[in-house]
């Protein structure tokens, strides 16, 4: 892979989903970049690469709607997959308002097949719009 290959950001708390989610990104060859909290991934992003973010709604600190909602302020497109241990409409529908991509039960995640089609999507997305 190039370096021109798209880096996938995971952004949850729990060490164990990140970590799992990282990995399945990884053994596609998409490089990751995981971080435990919103303001760890915004302290360190650079818009304008290529890249796509799994985003649990569900953090310390400021949640993933905030996070979500910082980035599309600040003009950013990065397609934005957000995730959560519930699966609720309301939750679903408020990703959507809040400029998600899509919104993803972690269970549903947790099948690698639903996890990089969902990644392969939200990046080709962004490459089509």
């Amino acid at each position: 892979m190039t370096t021109h290959e798209p880096t996938v950001f995971v952004v949850d708390d729990d060490p164990v989903v990140r970590q799992m989610i990282c990995a399945r990104v990884q053994a596609t060859g998409w490089p990751t970049q995981g971080y435990g909290t919103a303001e760890a991934f915004l302290d360190t992003y650079e818009p304008g690469k290529p890249a796509c973010l799994v985003l649990d709604v569900e953090l310390p600190g400021m949640n993933g709607f905030g996070l979500l909602q910082r980035l599309r302020a600040r003009g950013c497109d990065l397609p934005v997959i957000m995730m959560s241990g519930l699966t609720d409409a309301h939750i679903a529908g408020h990703a959507e308002s809040c400029g998600a991509f899509a919104f993803r039960n972690k269970r549903e995640l947790a099948d690698p097949r639903v996890l990089l089609d969902c990644i392969r999507q939200a990046l080709a997305q962004r490459v089509a719009g």
